[in-house]
């Protein structure tokens, strides 16, 4: 979902330091630009927010309700449809923006659609507790508010899906009211579930019961008193992002905008005091000089993965890579089936403490660890610095920039694992075992031979996801292009500039670079090295030259008159080329770059497989060039 608020965000940099007019409207633009780019990021950003909580308390329920999650795979499914849904909804916050009524329509119904996902998860987690062994931890007591306070949120949600409520309704209380019985009722709720649940796992200690209920009751009391009026004043016509309203007055009781906000108010002030028991909870569990014990290895009598493992966890997570059977593998290794058919009994067999002393007592001699960096946090520096360019000035951006690009340079060409660097992860305490290994200390797993289950590694399936989202960047941009094609002088359209046959080879120079990588990567399958850097070059070469050819092209418009701010056409237009042409440089820093680590030997693991991750980068672009020539150039305006 970011690549498409970039392309808003990017827009909107041009537009107050280089003099563009994306949305201005004295200048013949669209607004209603902004809002689909913020809103087609905005709406899935709310199930970026909630998902993850839906994933913790998918994993709390079943712990404390002594039964595993019912209908695991509709639970996993309806996550992945939700995900997918939700990115067809986004104008459900546009019905007052004058859309259409065909638009309108279309947008109704995904929004309806998209409760049905949702009411799935509701209804196995319901199933989950119904008929278990009930036991109201604080972490429960969240999982379960998280439950109720969500499905009163998505209640209300459902009724933006009916446009002419939704045209009432919108920028009123009644969406603050919805949108905070989702985030907070949904996702914080969730999050403090995970924190009480995960808290003896990550720390070695146990948060106290009694102050985490507490905690529980004052944030859902002061949540419903903050949150649960702004549904009343909504209705009533109280706007958004106003801090005036009606004062109170006794005599008119419910109907009174003040009553209800001096009901929120308060209810403020005892959702404050409920998250500061929270920090409350931590500091007594913590502070020095606590005689709170260490917590025991399986508090919980948990079920999932990430219990099988001392708590704190050692620097090596797992003493050995868990050999997984059963979907919840700790509790099957804790207990055995008893019952005949399809009648489940269980009689524990292990405490947790026994599988995990099991697991370290045959610990797994090959145990590797990264090296330790630095050059992450320079990376993270640079994010700031580019941030700020972008608000104060431009050439913020290019040392920001340039300290990005040296760092993710520094961070690839450092050893993989730990052996190889000053770094000896065998002086950790409590270490289960020497490093064994080849000649190097390296073994299969050292160098990216981890595997999804799709059949991927994990590098390519990352590549996979990246590209993914380039396609959501790549088409925000061009949609803008699309909607300012036409909006140029009669003198410097595109009909009077474009050089076809120019651009046609010059687009056949980059497609003919594809051929060439193609061939790099099967010299890399074949391990034949010389042929690999040789054909990497070529690759480089012709991408060179298709930049080279696109700032001909540029400069040739400027001397014809057609600058970057002479229309909304050129605006879009050296937007949309010239983020291509910057993929491009990328991708030729890249094929150099990797030349260079093959002449090293800097590429730890398979290289065929690296080179084959650059290809897929190169391809990428190539296909999004493609479609930009047919569009812009061959598809008359």
């Amino acid at each position: 979902a970011i690549p498409v608020i970039t392309v808003a965000l990017f827009l909107l940099m041009f537009q107050r330091s280089f003099g563009a007019t994306f949305f201005s409207v004295e200048a013949g633009a669209d607004p209603l630009l902004w809002q689909h780019l913020f809103w087609i990021f905005g709406h899935p950003e709310v199930y970026i927010l909630v998902l993850p909580s839906f994933g913790i308390i998918s994993e709390v329920l079943p712990v404390f309700s002594k039964k595993p999650l019912f209908g695991y795979p509709f639970v996993v499914f309806s996550g992945a449809a939700i995900g997918f849904v939700g990115w067809g909804v986004w104008a459900h916050h546009m019905f007052a923006s004058g859309l259409g009524p065909v638009s309108v329509a279309v947008f109704s119904v995904a929004t309806m659609a998209i409760a049905v996902p949702t009411g799935v998860k509701i209804i196995n987690w319901t199933l989950t507790m119904w008929g278990g062994k009930l036991k109201f931890t604080t972490a429960m007591l969240f999982a379960v508010g998280l439950i109720v306070q969500f499905t009163i949120g998505g209640l209300s949600g459902v009724t933006h899906a009916v446009a002419p409520s939704d045209t009432q309704q919108t920028d009123t209380y009644y969406i603050v009211a919805h949108f905070h019985y989702v985030i907070f009722g949904g996702a914080v709720l969730g999050l403090f579930s995970g924190f009480y649940y995960w808290w003896p796992k990550i720390f070695g200690k146990l948060l106290s019961e009694g102050w985490g209920k507490w905690n529980f009751w004052l944030m859902i009391a002061g949540m419903n008193l903050t949150f649960g009026p702004m549904h009343i004043i909504g209705l009533q016509g109280q706007p958004r992002r106003m801090y005036v309203w009606t004062e109170f007055r006794a005599g008119e009781g419910f109907f009174n905008l003040g009553f209800w906000n001096l009901v929120a108010t308060i209810g403020t002030f005892i959702l404050a005091v409920g998250v500061l028991l929270f920090l409350v909870n931590i500091w007594i569990t913590h502070r020095p000089g606590s005689k709170t014990p260490p917590a025991p290895a399986d508090p919980w009598d948990a079920r999932s993965l990430e219990w099988i493992t001392s708590s704190p966890p050692k620097e090596y997570n797992f003493a050995r890579t868990p050999q997984v059977s059963e979907l919840d593998e700790f509790f099957h290794r804790k207990y055995e089936d008893v019952g005949e058919g399809d009648s489940h009994e269980y009689v524990q067999r292990m405490t947790g403490e026994e599988v995990i002393q099991h697991e370290e007592d045959n610990a797994d001699p090959n145990i590797h660890l990264p090296a330790p960096s630095y050059w992450p946090m320079v990376l993270a520096f640079s994010l700031p610095i580019m941030a700020y360019g972008v608000i104060y000035n431009t050439l913020l951006i290019v040392a920001g920039g340039a300290i990005a690009v040296m760092a993710m340079f520094g961070w690839a060409l450092e050893p993989a694992d730990a052996e190889q660097s000053d770094y000896d992860p065998t002086d950790v305490e409590d270490h289960p075992a020497e490093h064994a290994g080849d000649d190097h200390g390296h073994d299969d797993h050292a160098h990216g031979g981890h595997h999804s289950s799709l059949g991927l590694s994990n590098n390519k399936l990352a590549m996979w996801l990246f590209l993914g989202s380039e396609c959501l960047l790549f088409g925000g941009l061009i949609s803008t292009y699309m909607l300012y094609r036409n909006r140029h002088s009669a003198e410097l359209g595109p009909d009077q500039l474009w050089d076809i046959p120019f651009t046609s080879a010059s687009s056949f120079v980059l497609l003919t670079s594809s051929l060439t990588m193609v061939l790099a990567v099967s010299a890399a399958n074949r391990k034949d090295l010389r042929n690999t850097k040789i054909f990497l070059g070529v690759t480089a070469l012709l991408g060179g030259l298709f930049v080279a050819g696109q700032i001909y092209e540029f400069t040739t418009f400027y001397r014809e008159g057609l600058g970057f701010t002479t229309s909304l056409f050129s605006s879009s237009f050296f937007t949309l080329t010239g983020f291509h042409g910057v993929h491009v440089s990328i991708g030729i820093i890249m094929l150099v770059a990797t030349i260079g680590m093959i002449q090293k030997d800097k590429i730890s693991g398979d290289k065929a497989e690296a080179v084959e991750m650059v290809g897929l980068y190169w391809h990428f672009v190539d296909i999004v060039w493609i479609i930009i020539f047919t569009l812009v150039y061959l598809i008359p305006a």
